[in-house]
């Protein structure tokens, strides 16, 4: 299978009232610096959910849900546990998680034949696993990493969240299945839009990774856009991610 290179674009359109009315700042600079932060959490979240769910977009890369799906075979657009093997389903519909199960996440991904980089959760998740492990007499560890960030880990493989995953995952089928294809992101949470997902990844060059073509780049268009009193600046980066090793 091939990959194929998004181009990711942000026009950003800085008034000239607003560059001729302040004289302490740079307000040309620090609007393309607001406009590479959209873009970047925009590519942040379809790190996740690109190319699926009910928001999906020809024009996005495909995320690792996708990806995952895509294990599978190349069309599939759900998550089958009883067909994919590197989904591993808590529930045939909906049920508390269990250590036991996040153990099984972590065979799944022959942890012995490569180091897994993270498990990657939304807050709810993690306080479930840090309550089950309380429970168990062996809470997470706590460590430090090269920022000084303290990150749990369970058993030696940091913990993190992401603020771009969900804890209103539909149940599955009842056989299983969960049809992420049909999720609506934003919904909600209650009854049956209450789940969570945890994702076991290995990162690298043939693991889970990031492509690109170049880094991204931003670029004066025009001193006077010509719909709107601005200086036109164009943010733009060619990338997706990829998904080399089903184990990852």
């Amino acid at each position: 299978r091939t990959v194929a290179l998004k181009e990711l674009i942000n026009d950003v359109k800085v008034p000239h009232f607003n560059i001729d009315t302040n004289s302490t700042q740079d307000v040309e600079a620090l609007e393309v610096v607001e406009g590479i932060r959209d873009l970047r959490a925009g590519f942040i979240e379809t790190l996740i959910f690109g190319g699926t769910t009910t928001t999906v977009s020809t024009k996005e890369p495909d995320g690792i849900l996708k990806l995952i799906a895509e294990v599978e075979g190349e069309s599939t657009t759900d998550l089958d546990g009883l067909v994919n093997s590197q989904v591993i389903p808590n529930h045939a519909s909906s049920g508390a998680l269990t250590l036991a199960k996040l153990e099984e996440l972590i065979d799944a991904t022959r942890p012995e034949l490569d180091e897994i980089a993270v498990l990657m959760t939304d807050r709810r998740a993690r306080r479930k696993v840090n309550a089950l492990s309380r429970a168990s007499g062996t809470p997470l560890r706590v460590t430090q990493n090269q920022f000084g960030q303290f990150i749990s880990q369970f058993n030696e493989i940091p913990l993190v969240v992401s603020d771009y995953m969900r804890d209103n995952f539909p149940d599955n089928d009842g056989s299983s299945v969960l049809d992420i294809a049909a999720m609506v992101k934003n919904v909600t949470r209650a009854s049956t839009v209450d789940n969570s997902i945890i994702l076991a990844l290995k990162m690298g060059d043939e693991q889970f990774t990031g492509i690109q073509n170049g880094t991204l780049t931003a670029k004066k268009i025009s001193e006077d856009d010509s719909t709107k009193d601005a200086v036109h600046y164009r943010v733009k980066w060619y990338a997706a991610q990829a998904l080399f090793n089903k184990f990852a």
